[in-house]
Formats: structure tokens, C-alpha cells, sequence
């Protein structure tokens, strides 16, 4: 009885082989084209044969083939968009003549010494005033310190400080009638205001 291959089911070249190899009886061939050897004469199955050595070199070729996967690298990380911090909101107590005087806008420049909580506004800030029951919310848009306050009405507009009409000597007695010595040696500030609707 011939063992030939029927005809017709000649295995293509391109066909998945992984583990999947017909059997010489019907008509399978090596990837050389050479008709495999009859299953049933050797005792042993194609495709138990082939799960072995052959099946792990495909496998190792078709992993070997995938691309590699990207690693990010510090560089190709986007930034975060950032939203910049609110101003901050500061507040002062001032007395009630001063208050009215910021409030109508006539005094735009306000006199304090370096406490902490001064040297920590800055220009853009928010600074609100109390005054008992009465409060104001203004902007700060300028701030500068000065070693005393000779010097800062030296380097100020004395009729932004004060009540109108008061000289340079009536503006330095005011400053040092609420600040003794020892409160003007932490340095002197004049904050710019500007109210809200200005």
C-alpha cells in the first residue's frame, strides 16, 4: 500500500508552525521542502516532536521580535501645569483719622517698622485694615524698607502719608510719637496702597 502524500494539501510556506506541523501522511513538508518523515513508521507524533527544541526557538524568535518597550527617561516626562498661588491676604489695626484717610484715597502710603508679620507682605498682596468695626480691603503694589524714618521721607511723598497739609517735621513727630527708638531700629517700611475700584 503507497504511503504517497495526497495530493493538494501540500503545506504552504507562510503557514503558522507553531507546534501545528501536519503530518507526513498528509502531505506536510519542512520549511526546506523536504516531505517529513510518516509519523506512524517513526512512533512519534510531528507536533509532540515539534513542542520541543523547535517550538522553543520559534517562541524565542518571536519574542526577540517584539519592540521594546519605552522606559521614560527623566527628560521625556511633560511638567505639570503649575497654577500660581492667590496673593496673600495680610491685616492691620490703624487708627480711625488714618483709616478715613486711606479710605477716601488721599493717604496711599502707610508707615510701619519690621515686625515679622510686615516683612512678610509683599507687593501684590492683599492688606486689610480694621478699625473697630469698620474694615478696607486694599492691594499693596510697592514696599521699601529704609534704616529710619528721616530717610524715608527723605526718599517718599510726605503728602501721601499723612493728613493733608502736614509738614515734613509734623509727619516725623507723628511716626515717632507711635514707634519709640527701639521700634524703629527693626527697620522702617512704607507700603504703596491702591484701593480695589482705583
Amino acid at each position: 500500500m503507497s504511503s504517497r502524500p495526497a495530493p493538494g494539501l501540500r503545506e504552504s510556506a507562510d503557514s503558522p508552525s507553531f507546534g501545528h506541523s501536519q503530518p507526513a501522511a498528509w502531505g506536510a513538508h519542512d520549511e526546506g521542502g523536504a516531505p517529513q518523515a510518516d509519523w506512524r513508521a517513526s512512533g512519534r507524533c510531528p507536533a509532540v516532536a515539534d513542542s520541543g527544541e523547535g517550538l522553543r526557538e520559534r517562541l524565542t524568535a518571536a519574542t526577540t521580535a517584539r519592540p521594546a518597550l519605552h522606559t521614560p527617561r527623566p527628560g521625556d516626562k511633560k511638567k505639570a501645569m503649575t497654577t500660581p498661588p492667590p496673593p496673600d491676604e495680610h491685616s492691620l489695626n490703624i487708627r480711625k483719622p488714618y483709616f478715613d484717610l486711606i479710605a477716601t484715597g488721599s493717604k496711599t502710603i502707610e508707615i510701619r517698622v519690621g515686625y515679622a508679620k510686615i516683612r512678610k507682605m509683599a507687593a501684590g498682596d492683599s492688606l486689610r485694615f480694621n478699625s473697630g468695626d469698620h474694615s478696607l480691603l486694599t492691594h499693596i503694589t510697592d514696599l521699601s524698607e529704609y534704616t529710619s524714618f528721616e530717610e524715608m521721607l527723605t526718599a517718599e511723598d510726605n503728602t501721601a502719608i499723612g493728613e493733608p497739609g502736614m509738614t515734613r517735621d509734623q509727619l516725623l513727630a507723628a511716626c515717632r510719637d507711635i514707634y519709640p527708638p527701639e521700634k524703629e531700629a527693626l527697620g522702617v517700611f512704607a507700603l504703596h496702597l491702591r484701593l480695589p475700584h482705583t
